[in-house]
């Protein structure tokens, strides 16, 4: 009897030891979809950190903005505002560059504005809903794959991995993994991978705010003064 119950503990200890994730990523994105729809409006900050070499150029940026959503029927605005500082070593020399961006997607149309080394560009182009999955604008029918759950900053997240497309040699990342929250569906952490394992970006939601108070008017594009908007909303997407 003694030996039973032993057996039962031990099964029960290895149940709550193994981590819990789907099976399938149909699950995942069922699950993520319905989530997305508790969503009336969010804001928060993305940082991005990029580092890598190759050739003997090391190539480093940083990038800080404010996200804003607000839901619009079955779709979402958005507001994403922030910096890029980037620098270049090669040879002994360094160049540094800063940059400026601002992107707004009024529900029918995206609007890109960045300002570099005082010049500033514009340009219109087919609206994308940004609560999309995360992977489902990379085309090829990337290769998905569901790793165990994790938190992060608390938040219990389904956890999936894409492997990516090789394209030119060098810092090409080999794999994608993205951390989604199950309570929400936002995707609050991204990390690319080398294919020697080493990390080349992170990129991370903090100071999340659910369901926060974010007026329309935040969605409105205006562009600058003597600035031309480059209308590419004809362009077929690639």
């Amino acid at each position: 009897m003694l030996g039973k119950k032993r057996t039962l503990v031990a099964a029960l200890v290895v149940l709550v030891a193994v981590p819990c994730f789907a099976a399938t990523i149909e699950e995942v994105e069922k699950e993520l979809t319905a989530a997305t729809k508790k969503i009336k409006s969010a804001k928060g900050t993305v940082k991005m950190d990029m580092s890598g070499s190759f050739q003997g150029i090391e190539v480093s940026s940083i990038s800080e903005s404010t996200i804003e959503l607000l839901r619009d029927g079955e779709t979402f605005m958005s507001r994403n505002e922030g910096t890029v500082k980037s620098v270049q070593k090669m040879a002994g020399n360094e160049v540094k560059h800063d940059a400026k961006f601002l992107t707004i997607c009024d529900g029918k149309f995206t609007y890109s504005l960045s300002e570099s080394e005082g010049q500033k560009n514009a340009t219109k182009s087919k609206a994308t809903n940004p609560m999309d999955l995360p992977w489902s604008n990379y085309k090829n029918n990337p290769e998905l794959k569901v790793l165990p759950d994790e938190k992060v900053a608390g938040a219990e997240c389904f956890v999936v991995e894409m492997k990516v497309d090789q394209g030119m040699p060098g810092m090409s990342m080999d794999k994608m993994v993205f951390y989604c929250r199950k309570d929400c569906g936002m995707m609050v952490k991204n990390i690319g991978y080398l294919p020697d394992g080493k990390v080349l970006m992170t990129s991370e939601l903090t100071n999340f705010e659910l369901n926060a108070s974010v007026p329309a008017s935040r969605f409105v594009f205006e562009a600058p003064e003597g600035v031309n908007v480059v209308d590419m909303s004809a362009t077929p997407t690639p």
